[in-house]
C-alpha cells in the first residue's frame, strides 16, 4: 500500500511539473510575441519552411540524443561493456558524420535539400531498426555497424535542414532564427533523453511482469531451468537449500535482463518510427533551389 502511494505521488508530481512547464512555455511565447525587440522572435515561425525545419531539428535532437544515451546504456548494463568500450562503439559513427559532411555539402549544389533530408531519415531509421533487432549475444561489430548506418543517415540532416530553414529568412533576422532553431535542437535533445529513459524504465517493468507470470510450478520450462541451475550449484558444493535459493535468484536475474533488453529494443524501434513520421513534413516544404549556400546554426 505504501509503495502504491509513493508511485501515485510520483506520477502526480510528474504531471504537475509537466503542466507547469507547458504553462510557462505558453506564457513565454505570448510575452515574446508582444515585444517590439523580442529575445526570441517567434514570428519567424509564420514562415512555413522555417517552422517545419525547426520542428525537424527538434526531432533530430530528440532521436540523436535519445539513441546516443540508449546505445551505451544497453552495451554497459546488459553486455558488460566498460565506458571505454561503449565509447569505442560510438566513435566510428562520429567519424562517418565528419567524412560525409563535405560530401553532403557538395550534393546540396546538385539535389534539392528536402530530398537529402528524406534520404537521411530513411537511412538513419534503418540503422535504428537494426538496433531494435539486437539480442544479448550481439557482438561489438554488429553494434558498431548499426551505429555507423544511423550516423551515415544523420550526416544528411544537419546542413540540409539549415539550408531549408534559412532559405526564406531575411538576413536581418538570421540571428533570431539561429537562436530559435538551436533552442529547438537543444530542447529536443533534453526531451529525447528524458523520454527514452522513461520509456526504457516503464517498458522494463511491463515486460518483467509479463515474464514473471510464466514462473509458476506448472511451467515446464521454468522447472527444468530451475533444476538445471540447482544441479550445477550442488556440483560446486552448495547444499540443497542454498542451491534452490540461488537458482531462483539466477532465474529472476535472467528475467530482469530479458525484460530490460526488450525495453531497449522498443526504444530503438520507437525512435526509428519517429524519424519516419517526419518524412511527410518534407513534402509540405516550399522548394529550395539547389546551390544556395546554407546558414549553419551552431
Amino acid at each position: 500500500m505504501k509503495a502504491s502511494a509513493t508511485i501515485g505521488f510520483s506520477s502526480h508530481g510528474i504531471v504537475a511539473a509537466a503542466v507547469i512547464a507547458v504553462v510557462a512555455l505558453i506564457s513565454v511565447v505570448l510575452w515574446e510575441l508582444r515585444q517590439k525587440d523580442p529575445v526570441v522572435n517567434f514570428n519567424l515561425l509564420k514562415e512555413r519552411n522555417f517552422a517545419i525545419s525547426t520542428a525537424t531539428m527538434f526531432v533530430l535532437g530528440f532521436v540523436l540524443y535519445g539513441s546516443t544515451m540508449a546505445l551505451p546504456l544497453f552495451l554497459q548494463t546488459l553486455l558488460g561493456y566498460t565506458a571505454m568500450q561503449s565509447g569505442l562503439a560510438l566513435s566510428p559513427g562520429g567519424l562517418v558524420i565528419m567524412v560525409m559532411m563535405p560530401i553532403v555539402g557538395f550534393l546540396l549544389s546538385k539535389i534539392e535539400a528536402r530530398w537529402l533530408v528524406i534520404i537521411g531519415l530513411v537511412i538513419s531509421a534503418f540503422g535504428l531498426f537494426q538496433m531494435s533487432r539486437f539480442n544479448l549475444s550481439v557482438d561489438f561489430g554488429h553494434a558498431v555497424n548499426a551505429r555507423i548506418i544511423q550516423s551515415f543517415g544523420l550526416a544528411f540532416l544537419f546542413v540540409p535542414i539549415n539550408t531549408m530553414a534559412f532559405y526564406f529568412i531575411d538576413k536581418k533576422d538570421t540571428s533570431y532564427a539561429t537562436g530559435l532553431i538551436n533552442l529547438a535542437r537543444n530542447i529536443g535533445g533534453s526531451t529525447g533523453i528524458a523520454l527514452s529513459t522513461t520509456l526504457i524504465a516503464r517498458r522494463q517493468q511491463f515486460h518483467q511482469q509479463r515474464l514473471v507470470e510464466h514462473l509458476t510450478p506448472v511451467d515446464g520450462t521454468y522447472q527444468s531451468t530451475l533444476q538445471s541451475f540447482q544441479q550445477m550449484l550442488m556440483t560446486k558444493g552448495a547444499d540443497a537449500v542454498q542451491a534452490a535459493h540461488q537458482a531462483q535468484q539466477m532465474v529472476y536475474g535472467m528475467v530482469q535482463r530479458q525484460a530490460m533488453m526488450l525495453s531497449f529494443l522498443e526504444d530503438f524501434r520507437a525512435l526509428a518510427f519517429i524519424f519516419l513520421a517526419v518524412i511527410p513534413l518534407m513534402l509540405l516544404m516550399k522548394k529550395v533551389r539547389p546551390g544556395k549556400a546554407a546558414v549553419v546554426a551552431e
